[in-house]
């Protein structure tokens, strides 16, 4: 994914560096924390949809903004795993996290994908 990055970054000169992003969704969501421990320098912000926590670096991440979201009925990624790493990150003033009562693993990425919430979220962050 690093060397992606420096390669979108030399054939397009003019992204703007300020503001890459994360976002992901199970495994896609754990593969964004792990990405934002290793190197959050390159990175502006996260949404980790029903994750399983990467607890590695939340001191290192402890001021990224950050957007968790988790359906309480996950059984496949449990939702208490979002809940430990939001209070692993407690004093991020740019933490957010949403849970979804009565949705499953399957069902969360519907209510918020389908708005411009997430762009939103993520296009007013930058480093």
């Amino acid at each position: 994914m690093f060397e992606l990055i420096r390669e979108v970054k030399v054939k397009y000169p003019q992204i703007d560096t300020n503001r890459i992003y994360l976002v992901g969704y199970s495994m896609g969501a754990s593969t964004a924390q792990n990405l934002i421990n290793i190197a959050p320098e390159t990175f502006a912000a996260m949404v980790s949809i029903a994750t399983v926590p990467d607890f590695v670096n939340a001191k290192g991440i402890g001021q990224k903004p950050i957007w968790l979201i988790h359906g309480r009925q996950d059984d496949e990624n449990p939702y208490e795993g979002s809940e430990h790493l939001y209070h692993a990150l407690k004093g991020n003033r740019d933490l957010l996290f949403t849970t979804y009562n009565k949705l499953d693993h399957n069902l969360i990425t519907i209510p918020l994908l389908l708005t411009a919430q997430i762009p939103a979220w993520l296009f007013a962050r930058h480093k």
